[in-house]
């Protein structure tokens, strides 16, 4: 055996130079995948931990009877920029109606829907009262909004949301009616008639005497 090896130390030589050649090229790929992997995870990582910190814009329109509500919530865990909304369509602050004071019916619109809001905070809430059902269901019939909410983190990043408000489940709903400042308004409104009268004479108070 030795004496064939001191033969072909050539031969030798190459076979174990090729052995370690394709030796070093399977550590080399398998180093190389291994770097794929692990810079792969860490994107995904990366990419994790950013829609985990990311703004996220929540739209939503609620009940607080009699009224109904539209509210802007930021749930995510950083700041949201230049918030926009597009909803068709367009949302409107109804005020007036029948049990409403004033019964002047006039449709405002809402600022923060129509011009954004330059900067919400994590947790930051923007509302603003709608109107009644009924005046809700007079101007908009289908009881739906579509739309889309765009806004941007610190890192201008930008993100675009569809949006799809729903209210026709309210529709044909029971509920128990609490009183709120708007009651005592329109209760006040009515004792000051009623005082008016009594100054104008046009009304008088009725006494009532018992006898002893």
């Amino acid at each position: 055996m030795i004496d064939w090896l001191n033969t072909n130390q050539g031969v030798v030589i190459t076979m174990l130079t090729g052995v370690y050649v394709v030796a070093t090229l399977t550590i080399a790929f398998i180093a190389k995948r291994s770097n794929d992997l692990a810079r792969k995870n860490i994107d995904t990582l990366t990419m994790l931990e950013r829609e985990r910190l990311k703004p996220a814009i929540m739209i939503e329109i609620y009940a607080d009877i009699p009224y109904y509500c539209v509210r802007i919530v930021n749930c995510g865990q950083t700041t949201a920029l230049d918030v926009s909304f597009d909803l068709k369509p367009k949302l409107c602050v109804l005020l007036g109606g029948a049990n409403s004071v004033p019964r002047k019916e006039q449709e405002l619109p809402i600022g923060f829907l129509d011009n954004g809001i330059v900067s919400l905070p994590p947790g930051g809430v923007v509302s603003t009262v709608i109107g009644t059902f009924v005046r809700i269901k007079d101007v908009y019939p289908d009881l739906i909004f579509r739309g889309r909410v765009t806004y941007k983190n610190r890192d201008n990043t930008q993100y675009n949301d569809d949006v799809v408000l729903d209210l026709r489940h309210y529709r044909d709903n029971l509920h128990v009616e609490h009183k709120t400042i708007h009651d005592v308004a329109k209760r006040l409104e009515e004792i000051k008639n009623e005082f008016n009268r009594f100054a104008l004479g046009l009304s008088k108070p009725h006494v009532l005497v018992q006898d002893s």
